[in-house]
């Protein structure tokens, strides 16, 4: 469930969460599509949270080179 995995992503690792609306073009089924930039020693973490809530989740993990904003400060 997307609400459940926002709000533990939210609480459990205080890291914000992006909720886009999507539809699987295959089923035509609605779904959020969640966004959310983690650190990689919180990846692992990450997935525990989306495993436990829903183990069917389609999860991509890619590398960022830049993330800015609240919560991430640039290299110097």
């Amino acid at each position: 469930n997307s609400e459940q995995i926002s709000k533990r992503i939210l609480v459990e690792m205080d890291r914000g969460v992006t909720a886009l609306k999507g539809r699987g073009e295959y089923s035509g089924d609605d779904m959020d599509v969640l966004l959310c930039v983690v650190y990689r020693m919180e990846v692992l973490q990450l997935k525990h949270i989306i495993r436990e809530c829903d183990p069917r989740a389609f999860v991509i993990a890619t590398d960022v080179r830049e993330a800015l904003g609240e919560g991430f400060k640039p290299h110097k």
